[in-house]
């Protein structure tokens, strides 16, 4: 009965203060210091908007260290809302059921209510906010650590730093904190440290391996030479990448470092020398001894550069194997040579001294060259560089111009005339043929035993080479000279093969005339005034040779099929180094 008296009375005072303060705050209620007890929503709102007013203007000093600002929420770029707190003390004594509605009137009744929630919002109509200005004087960036290596070997290092950054959200809570104080205490701003990507730890040993790196040059030794990579050089070839999450990988360049060795290598190298021989009175005699090659390890080198380098020993020896002659003088013993198997000649009588100097050379470079059982003969790799500086001189030679066949200065001009003899002896012994490349135009001084097509014409630069092979179980030895008649000749001796030669010519195809007109051409390379007839007017025509070749009954046969250009009448004109005299021929002309 108690409990429910009490229960009708709570309802009762519930129904009685909704009824008095219908539409006002109920008595000991405040928000913000300000009591609000019987005021209606507006005047609350009303006397809450003053006091936030006035909160904005309430001087607060802020603190970071050592550092202190004087300043106001509204200078801070904030506005202060009420509406939480009015919504919050409004509600206040209306919520729950009737009687709880009523407990907590009573309550307001003995013991006063505040609701002192601040709404701190940024205000739209600063344009840069105090505390966006004392978030520039406070953060800084974080700065990782830097390792950089200069080009004159040197190193730049930079340590790390953290940052700082002003925790915005936190200030915040803590302004509105300390504006209800009557006597507010400083206000310790939210900073946060900002750790920098890449600390000081991070590259200390990357750190470590560069300067040993650079410390000293690495000096590369062999028979008394020495190769030296400075700093400088060592910074160029360093190499400084991402170590995927265990640091800055240090290491030198690959790819650069085998760059290096295999210049080192070039000037290390040497093709080992085959020994050479003349076969004169029955008896071989030593022209040339052979000598031992030397080849530098690039692999081995790399590898020894890489993991010297970031040591205290700063020399590597270069691993420089040497490398034995296919034919060494002491095979002459079984050498074998017996017989002549097979000379040609060609006459280069009435040449520019520098197609007989390039032909002397030439013949020079080849004689003696033994050509083992088996083996391949190159013509370009036996003559070696043709080059000013390997002592060939500029002469003359047959090149494509546009769509115009043309004679033309050229180093080592004249050497095709050596490689058509040379290919005349090795093509009427019947050795295999495995490169051969004819003229442009034909050439009547290259007619062979009055066979037209059997020429040869080699050009390094352009992969034009000629190539025959031994395909006995004897030693071949070529012998070439210049006799005083003006003739390169070749000669092969040794066992001769047991086969039977057959050619046969075909009847020449696709006959172009040439026309005889005579063209006249300058020519810068002459001294000015020199006359010089480079071409005859020949017909173009295309040439079918046929030869077979037997042995036990075995048949091999070699197709020689050449197209040759006509040719015209030219003769070059020199103007020297005198360009006006084009002009001056021209209207002779």
């Amino acid at each position: 009965m108690l409990a429910s008296a009490l229960a009708l009375l709570a309802i009762s005072l519930a129904l009685g203060f909704r009824l008095a303060y219908a539409g006002r705050f109920h008595p000991g209620v405040r928000a913000l210091g300000v009591d609000l007890g019987g005021a209606s929503q507006d005047e609350a709102r009303a006397a809450l908007a003053d006091r936030a007013a006035e909160l904005a203007q309430r001087p607060l000093v802020l603190r970071y260290g050592d550092q202190t600002w004087t300043s106001t929420a509204a200078e801070l770029g904030f506005q202060i809302g009420v509406r939480p707190a009015l919504e919050s003390a409004f509600a206040a004594g209306r919520e729950g059921n009737p009687v709880e509605q009523a407990w907590a009137q009573l309550r307001l009744l003995l013991v006063e209510r505040s609701f002192d929630r601040l709404d701190l919002a940024a205000d739209s109509t600063v344009p840069a906010s105090g505390l966006e200005r004392l978030a520039r004087e406070i953060e800084r960036r974080a700065v990782d650590a830097q390792l950089m290596v200069l080009a004159d070997g040197g190193v730049d290092y930079r340590s790390s730093h953290s940052g700082l950054r002003l925790d915005a959200a936190e200030t915040q809570r803590r302004l509105a904190g300390a504006l209800l104080d009557a006597s507010p205490p400083p206000v310790d701003l939210a900073v946060e440290e900002v750790p920098p990507g890449q600390t000081d730890a991070d590259l200390a040993e990357a750190k470590a391996r560069v300067e040993k790196i650079l410390a000293a040059p690495l000096v590369a030794t062999f028979d008394g030479r020495r190769w030296v990579l400075g700093r400088a050089q060592l910074a160029e070839l360093l190499s400084l990448g991402d170590g995927n999450g265990a640091g800055l990988e240090v290491t030198l360049d690959r790819p650069a470092v085998e760059r290096w060795a295999a210049d080192v290598a070039r000037q290390v190298g040497r093709e080992p020398r085959n020994a050479r021989f003349a076969w004169a009175n029955n008896t071989l005699e030593v022209l040339q001894p052979s000598e031992e090659g030397q080849k530098l390890d690039v692999a081995a080198t790399v590898e020894a550069v890489l993991r010297q380098a970031p040591t205290d020993d700063r020399e590597v020896v270069l691993p420089v194997r040497t490398t034995p002659p296919a034919l060494p003088t002491e095979a002459r013993s079984r050498l074998g040579t017996r017989e002549l198997i097979e000379q040609s000649r060609t006459s280069f009588a009435g040449s520019v001294p520098a197609k007989r100097h390039n032909i002397t050379l030439a013949a020079q470079r080849l004689n003696g060259v033994v050509v083992p059982p088996g083996a391949t003969f190159s013509f370009n790799h036996e003559l070696g560089p043709t080059t000013l500086d390997s002592g060939f001189q500029i002469g003359w030679g047959i090149a494509t111009r546009g769509q115009q066949v043309k004679t033309v200065p050229s180093v080592a001009g004249g050497i095709c005339q050596v490689a058509t003899t040379l290919f005349h002896t090795v093509f009427w012994a019947g050795y295999p043929v495995e490169e051969r490349h004819w003229h442009l135009y034909w050439i009547p001084a290259y007619t062979s035993k009055g066979v037209v097509g059997l020429d040869a014409t080699v050009d390094e630069e352009a992969g034009l080479d000629f190539q025959f092979t031994n395909p006995t179980n004897d030693y071949l030895l070529i012998q070439a000279w210049v006799d005083e008649a003006q003739g390169v000749n070749f000669a092969l001796y040794g066992t001769r093969p047991k086969w039977e030669v057959t050619v046969e010519p075909l009847a020449r195809r696709y006959i172009q005339p040439a026309d005889p007109t005579p063209v006249e051409e300058f020519e810068p390379s002459l001294p000015a005034g020199q006359k010089l007839q480079v071409e005859a007017a020949r017909d173009g025509f295309t040439s079918t040779v046929l030869r077979q070749v037997v042995q036990d009954g075995q048949e091999r046969f070699l197709r020689l099929t050449s197209d040759y250009q006509p040719s015209r009448n030219v003769t070059l004109v020199g103007i020297g180094s005198n360009p006006g005299l084009r002009a001056e021929f021209s209207d002779e002309r």
